[in-house]
């Protein structure tokens, strides 16, 4: 068979084997899946393949989660499950206003069961969401003297300069030790 790739171009990652029930790491993924099953009896098809695999119960509960909400959404079998549908799925998803991060999870769990162990292909071409990138707010000059007018003390105004001038996050500012001055070059 053709190898499945990511919308990037990237070829799919291969589940850790399509065996299922005493079968070989040889056995093919599934071509369809059986008109005859219903939701349960496809879950349990997956639950058990994703418990041979070692998946975590956590993540069993995650792949069940997004498998009812399509199945609600579907309101037909899972045999009845296509590109078509697929599209309509995640366009309600973007409407509902879910998270880039569980469009992502979605999208996922449903290339895992639909394109991986199944072999269906459904959603080979879909790219996964992306949010853009926010810059952070930059401060105007008087804003930043305001906030060192506003430190009282040495201490605190060394801390502030320390914070803005060398860009370090309170964490890192926290960790921040005696060693990481260099005082030769006058670097952090």
């Amino acid at each position: 068979t053709d190898p499945m790739f990511y919308s990037s171009g990237e070829p799919y990652r291969p589940v850790r084997t399509t065996a299922l029930c005493g079968g070989s790491l040889s056995d093919p993924p599934m071509s369809a899946i059986p008109s005859d099953w219903d939701w349960p009896r496809f879950w349990n098809y997956v639950h058990t393949w994703m418990r041979e695999q070692g998946y975590a119960h956590s993540t069993a509960i995650l792949y069940r989660q997004v498998l009812r909400n399509l199945a609600h959404f579907a309101n037909a079998p899972p045999a009845a499950v296509n590109r078509s549908l697929l599209d309509h799925y995640f366009a309600r998803l973007g409407r509902g206003h879910c998270s880039p991060h569980w469009t992502a999870v979605n999208l996922s769990s449903l290339r895992t069961v639909f394109d991986k162990l199944f072999g269906l292909r459904l959603l080979d071409r879909r790219a996964g969401p992306r949010h853009p990138d926010a810059l952070p707010d930059i401060l105007s000059q008087d804003e930043v003297l305001a906030i060192l007018d506003a430190a009282t003390t040495l201490r605190d105004q060394l801390l502030v300069d320390l914070l803005y001038g060398c860009g370090l996050t309170v964490g890192e500012l926290r960790t921040l030790r005696w060693r990481d001055l260099d005082p030769e070059t006058g670097s952090l």
